[in-house]
């Protein structure tokens, strides 16, 4: 007799799957079967339950079909024509109901019995080789059981039959690499898609495109995402053609909305966006966005592919065990492989710079594709909590203060200037100045509130400092959404929130964050400074008189006013081959060319910053109305690689030294008030702030104005009784003049309590209502 397989050798899928779907069509309340299927599918994955409780359940759907005798014989007219061995006079072995697999085959067949009033299996075929007796010729696969006691063992693999395991092996092992070549070639097609909308949106949009190609590691880097992701959707539903498509629907859905963001917005699209889709699609319906043919070519291709792959090249795995093993493997190599995609410094390797501007952030992006540096972007999505972090407990505290608008009658302005690499060289005293550059700092602060702030940054990374003094915190989110700060509080309090930076917009992605801070307007060189020098990034001969005149026409129009405005003369690098003005501020100690030259273009910034501040506060300090002014630096200047400059002039840049620390990562700040101000808030602005955290400076002057603010900077404003900064280095400075690496007792408490508090500040925003 000849026996075959009715699983393996007759119906190459799961006879009731296609049954029940083809019942649910015409009968839709079977519907309600679905969870049914779902649930014992993943249980019988891993292999959780019996095959036999398995097909119990899931042919359970029977008892409910109308007119069953009907639908089995339209259903098997219709499916006749995919069976196999058709011609074959073989015994059909099954685990499926005998009657059902009977009526469908029109062969003899050896069964389960199915009582499907009850769901249950009366009698259940679960061992194929103790099936037959006497001698038998076989059919089965390279697994089958059926196989192992029968006198010939025909191997059947798809529709074809092969004589020997050998050569049924081969041809099965030919056709899986073959399907995996077919999935690497569909997820390069994708990973290379993805990168041509990725360089569509840049200004020389062949060239970024060509210039990935000449980096075949990050080709490889965009390729591997999506190549894992459609192998994986194939191992998991055993189904190349739906890996293919969703692998590929998925890549050209987010490198589109990647595409519009950067055209509209001129922001990528980063994974912590994904969390924003309710926010990105009321944003997206104020752009006409339109889909352009290549676009519309790229779904066409979807399609294409998902047909082209289902038709003849859909390979399903039967090899047992080969879909587990491999999904574990995959699993594992996401796990492992991982560190390539995390790691900074590796990001940093793989950077790609012959088209860009490295100091763009969007830029900087795009440069690598769009799956690689989406991928990445999980890093700065995920914002671990502290030890102890307890969202109630941080909530709790706050709710001991009460937010507090500002009193009509404590009303001033305020405007607020972050000077570029602006620091105070006089406090050091190993320089021998031949002007005395810094004779209006001194005067300047014996009429001010001043100190120090203990910056995080040296030499760059101004937006740290900038937006540390804006949010009253120091370990800052990614501001991809609306951030509380203290824009947003004078916002509801009916402030005009501006600013203005004589660069590009896309620094730092201003243009962006700064919207997310809270400003109403904020005026790059692209709306102001280019129009008004002719030139980019200009000096403070122009943006110095220009903040004081936007001072001025908000004055004018009456309105109460707060603004945040960034400089840029004073950055570095500082020519060391000539001096950019014929006048000398340092003398020469021995220095070499190099360096006089360095220290002299530095210092000529400082003479013309302090000459346009002095002009600005001597209008200010006539105006009538009340004005508060906060001037503070960034961060220490570059002067030469490596700190060169700093050592050869004596000054000690070693970290675990508090006065050295303070070298390094200390800036100057003033809080300058005109008369009027000091009457409105009953103030007189002056004195010793000490080193405070530039995220303290605007607490301390809300505290001078008589202004309590929100609960955040109340608490902000009680905690600096206790801590004056703490630093990213994991520095902390103690109200009592302390400095430690290391604190404990009642410090490390508030240290500890201070970092989750603004852990939950970042994570609840505050603002939503302000318009």
């Amino acid at each position: 007799m000849k026996f075959a397989v009715f699983e393996d050798c007759i119906y190459g899928k799961r006879l009731e799957r296609t049954f029940y779907r083809y019942c649910a069509v015409r009968q839709p309340s079977l519907c309600r079967y679905i969870f049914v299927f779902v649930l014992y599918n993943i249980l019988r994955y891993f292999h959780l339950i019996s095959e036999k409780r398995y097909l119990e359940k899931r042919w359970s759907f029977l008892k409910n079909v109308d007119s069953f005798q009907k639908r089995i014989a339209a259903f098997s007219e219709k499916k006749a024509g995919v069976l196999r061995l058709r011609d074959e006079d073989v015994v059909i072995l099954t685990h499926h109901p005998e009657d059902i697999v009977s009526r469908f085959s029109g062969k003899e067949v050896r069964g389960s019995a199915y009582k499907k009033d009850k769901c249950f299996f009366e009698t259940y075929i679960d061992n194929f080789s103790s099936v037959p007796e006497g001698t038998y010729t076989a059919y089965g696969t390279l697994g089958s059981p059926l196989t192992e006691n029968a006198a010939e063992s025909i191997f059947v693999y798809g529709k074809r039959k092969y004589k020997t395991r050998a050569s049924c092996a081969a041809v099965r092992t030919a056709k899986y690499l073959f399907a995996l070549l077919i999935s690497v070639c569909v997820s390069l097609f994708w990973a290379i898609i993805a990168m041509y909308f990725s360089a569509s949106s840049f200004a020389d949009p062949a060239g970024l495109f060509a210039s990935y190609f000449k980096k075949p590691m990050l080709v490889f880097l965009n390729f591997l995402p999506v190549f894992i992701l459609c192998v994986g959707i194939w191992l998991i539903f055993n189904n190349l053609a739906l890996g293919c498509t969703v692998s590929g629907v998925l890549t050209l859905i987010l490198s589109l909305i990647n595409y519009f963001k950067l055209m509209f917005r001129n922001d990528p699209f980063m994974f912590e966006d994904v969390a924003l889709a309710g926010e990105a699609g009321n944003i997206s319906a104020q752009y006409d966005i339109r889909l352009s043919r290549n676009m519309i070519l790229c779904f066409i291709a979807v399609l294409v592919i998902a047909f082209v792959v289902r038709t003849f090249f859909d390979i399903p795995v039967r090899a047992k065990y080969v879909r587990p093993v491999l999904l574990i493997a995959i699993c594992f190599g996401v796990v492992f492989g991982s560190k390539w995609y995390m790691d900074g410094h590796f990001y940093y390797l793989n950077q790609n710079l012959e088209c860009i501007n490295e100091f763009s952030a969007t830029e900087q992006y795009i440069s690598r594709g769009f799956v690689y540096p989406f991928v990445y972007s999980i890093n700065s999505a995920i914002d671990k909590a502290p030890d102890g972090y307890d969202a109630e407990e941080c909530e709790s505290l706050l709710s001991s203060y009460q937010y507090t608008d500002i009193p009509e009658d404590k009303r001033v302005n305020i405007i607020s200037i972050m000077l570029e690499a602006y620091t105070d060289f006089d406090r050091f005293g190993v320089l021998d100045f031949s002007d005395d550059v810094y004779g209006f700092l001194r005067e300047l602060r014996s009429e001010s509130y001043s100190g120090y702030l203990i910056d995080d940054i040296f030499a760059a990374g101004t937006v740290t400092t900038e937006r540390q003094f804006l949010t009253g915190l120091n370990t800052l989110p990614n501001f991809r959404k609306a951030t509380n700060s203290y824009v947003w509080y004078l916002r509801r309090q009916g402030y005009t929130v501006e600013g203005s930076h004589p660069n590009y917009s896309w620094f730092y992605n201003r243009v962006n964050i700064n919207e997310h801070l809270g400003f109403q307007q904020y005026l790059f060189d692209e709306q102001l400074y280019f129009d008004l020098s002719g030139q980019h990034t200009c000096g403070n001969d122009i943006v110095i008189p220009e903040i004081y005149k936007l001072y001025r026409d908000a004055a004018l129009r009456g309105e109460n006013y707060f603004s945040f405005s960034v400089t840029y003369q004073g950055h570095a690098p500082y020519s060391d081959s000539y001096l950019w003005f014929d006048h000398e501020y340092v003398a020469n100690k021995g220095y070499t060319e190099a360096e006089y030259n360095i220290l002299n273009n530095y210092f000529y910034n400082i003479d013309v910053t302090h000459r346009n501040l002095s002009a600005m506060i001597e209008k200010l300090r006539k105006d009538k109305k009340p004005v508060i002014l906060i001037l503070f630096g960034d961060h220490m200047p570059w002067l030469g690689n490596n700190a060169s400059i700093y050592e050869t002039v004596g000054i000690d840049l070693d970290l675990s030294k508090k006065e050295s620390f303070q070298n390094y990562y200390s800036t100057p700040y003033i809080v300058w008030a005109n008369d009027a101000a000091k009457k409105m808030c009953g103030n007189d602005f002056e004195g010793d702030g000490g080193n405070i955290g530039a995220y303290m400076l605007m607490s301390r002057v809300f505290e001078m104005a008589g202004w309590k603010g929100d609960e955040f900077n109340q608490y902000l404003t009680e905690a600096g009784k206790d801590i004056l900064a703490v630093s990213t280095t994991g520095a902390v400075f103690d109200a009592d003049g302390g400095f430690t690496y290391d604190p404990s007792g009642t410090l490390l408490d508030k240290v500890n309590e201070f970092k989750k508090m603004q852990f939950y500040r970042k994570k609840n925003f505050v603002y939503a209502d302000v318009k």
